[in-house]
């Protein structure tokens, strides 16, 4: 399914900032006393803030193990600032609170938390309003001058949130409530996305177009490193080449379809990849029929962002590496492989017209 999300007319109707210590010292909650009223300068300042690190090619919905969403915390504190607005304040506190009990992964540190009531995002061309929320936990050093007269300046250091990226960050979008609204997120290291997105949040990723093209790329790739790492080097190359030409080609997902151009007449890695690709959905969540029955349009984005993940490189032991951009090269011979006995070496001979 596409989707377009749209930041362009987003502005800020309530903030509030608020402090969370460390769980581990016991430090405890610093709640602000009120929200905040900002300048239209800072408020533009910090909207840039929050909004420069969301992701919106990743949508994800809140759930409950129960099927009771109100027993999401998150998405409760949402509903309830969602259906009244006057509540944004004291359920803030609620999220701060929640957000603090929570913080227990290795990796959490004390920081500030800014609860952000928003309106004007454009979900598929209809307005609605979203609830976000974004921890810093960084702190840099900064000079800062003071200008007294013309020629007279003092100049001391100060401490602060740099305006680069916010460290963690979610927004909820007011839209499909039913189905656990639809929640976009900050970039956040894998080290820590699994505090954040399933114990504070409790998220699960849409398995829309984006996820699934991405996913299946995925699968190749750890199949290859797990299935096929006592292949010949150029075998595994000719197996992801084959991949990526083929979501690279093509605009719709059809299994059949990618077995017969990716693995041809070799039954036995056909096999073996269904073994896996069984193995491989059942732990990342994967609805079942998700990659067979229906199929799903390939999203030309994340093809391009799985590419650059892809090794395509034969390293060799005398300091030569050759890259392979294509299956092609394989299939049309211009790569051959063999072995000299009277030097004892492995080789490989590469056929072409000129150099570049």
């Amino acid at each position: 399914m596409e989707y377009n999300i749209h930041f362009d007319d987003v502005q800020i109707q309530q903030l509030v900032l608020h402090k969370l210590g460390s769980l581990d010292q016991n430090e405890g909650v610093f709640p602000a006393k009120q929200v905040l009223n900002p300048s239209e300068e800072l408020r533009d300042t910090l909207q840039n803030f929050f909004l420069s690190a969301i992701k919106k090619d990743e949508l994800f919905h809140f759930y409950h193990e129960s099927d009771d969403l109100m027993q999401n915390e998150i998405y409760a504190y949402a509903n309830y600032i969602f259906n009244d607005n006057k509540d944004f304040y004291n359920q803030s506190i609620n999220i701060l609170k929640h957000l603090y009990n929570r913080s227990r992964h290795a990796k959490t540190q004390a920081g500030d938390l800014y609860v952000v009531h928003f309106e004007g995002f454009v979900y598929n061309d209809e307005q609605v309003e979203a609830l976000g929320i974004f921890k810093s936990e960084t702190k840099d050093r900064f000079i800062k001058i003071h200008t007294q007269s013309a020629a007279d300046f003092a100049i001391h250091c100060e401490e602060g949130t740099p305006l680069s990226k916010v460290d963690k960050g979610c927004i909820i979008l007011n839209n499909e409530a039913e189905n656990g609204f639809q929640v976009i997120s900050t970039g956040i290291k894998s080290t820590e996305a699994r505090f954040w997105l399933d114990d504070f949040m409790k998220v699960l990723q849409e398995q829309d177009d984006n996820y699934l093209t991405k996913s299946y790329l995925n699968l190749c790739k750890d199949f290859t490193k797990k299935v096929l790492s006592k292949e010949e080097k150029d075998e595994q190359l000719g197996f992801i080449n084959k991949a990526l030409d083929y979501f690279q080609t093509n605009n719709d997902f059809e299994a059949n379809a990618f077995k017969e151009e990716v693995f041809g007449e070799n039954d036995e890695w056909a096999d073996k990849f269904e073994a896996y690709k069984k193995d491989y959905t059942n732990k990342q969540g994967i609805q079942d029929d998700a990659f067979e029955d229906f199929g799903f349009s390939i999203s030309p984005d994340a093809v391009k962002k799985a590419k650059r993940g892809f090794k395509n490189i034969i390293q060799l032991d005398t300091q030569v590496e050759l890259k392979l951009h294509s299956a092609q090269v394989q299939e049309d011979g211009f790569l051959e492989k063999g072995y000299d006995d009277e030097r004892k070496m492995h080789y490989y001979k590469v056929y072409f017209n000129e150099e570049k």
